[in-house]
């Protein structure tokens, strides 16, 4: 008992000079933690900064392995245009991983020629010497997309694109068509509005189940008070 008395004598004391016995646990820990933790920014490289994106659009991508059609993954399939050279390429990254799925340049027969996909109206294969895995090789792909304008749309483009490259070899520059940059940020106002319109169509089937439950309520309550 004499002991407790002392250390309260002491608290009392210390107290009264203006300081606390009790550390309080949030000044134990003040300090000027930003400049710990102020690092530098670090460029990402894409491989992608000295080209230009003439064409992007969503698809499902498979490849022929082991005998087999097998997903490779899902993504924005894209047609880019070296800044100097001028030739254009396909590429293909997975969505959220970013990993590339098909990586190959628009080439002449027997090469990239698109062939309907049997069994589906909105899918187009080819053949091209691939780059995605780090080392050139001859795949067998094939791409899914969600409607058939969108894929008659990158047919399109595709052919296009591969005319590009066969003038562009050939050196006939008289023939070349310049095909419009498109934007990335442009592409991502299309796609939150497609999303905004969903949620809104998600949205009103909702509406109309609650109004009906009303109704159900309300006959409900109206039948009770006739009982």
């Amino acid at each position: 008992v004499h002991g407790i008395i002392l250390i309260q004598k002491n608290m009392v004391e210390e107290a009264g000079e203006g300081k606390s016995a009790l550390a309080d646990p949030e000044e134990e820990v003040k300090g000027n933690w930003a400049k710990a933790i102020d690092l530098p920014e670090v460029p990402v490289s894409t491989g992608e900064e000295g080209e230009d994106m003439i064409f992007k659009t969503k698809a499902k991508l498979y490849r022929v392995k082991d005998s087999q059609w097998k997903e490779r993954g899902s993504g924005d399939l894209k047609l880019l245009r070296d800044k100097k050279t001028k030739q254009i390429r396909l590429l293909m990254r997975q969505d959220k991983t970013l990993k590339i799925v098909a990586n190959h340049y628009l080439m002449d027969k027997p090469f990239c020629e698109l062939i309907p996909m049997a069994g589906s109206d909105k899918a187009l294969m080819w053949v091209a010497n691939d780059y995605s895995e780090g080392k050139l090789a001859e795949e067998k792909l094939s791409a899914k997309f969600q409607t058939v304008d969108l894929m008659n749309t990158f047919k399109e483009n595709f052919n296009k694109a591969r005319e590009f490259n066969k003038f562009l070899k050939a050196g006939d520059t008289s023939k070349l068509v310049m095909a419009p940059v498109v934007s990335e940020k442009k592409e991502e106002v299309v796609e939150k509005k497609e999303e905004v319109k969903k949620e809104t169509l998600k949205a009103e089937p909702k509406k109309e189940e609650k109004k009906l439950q009303q109704r159900n309520y309300t006959f409900l309550l109206l039948s009770l008070i006739h009982i």
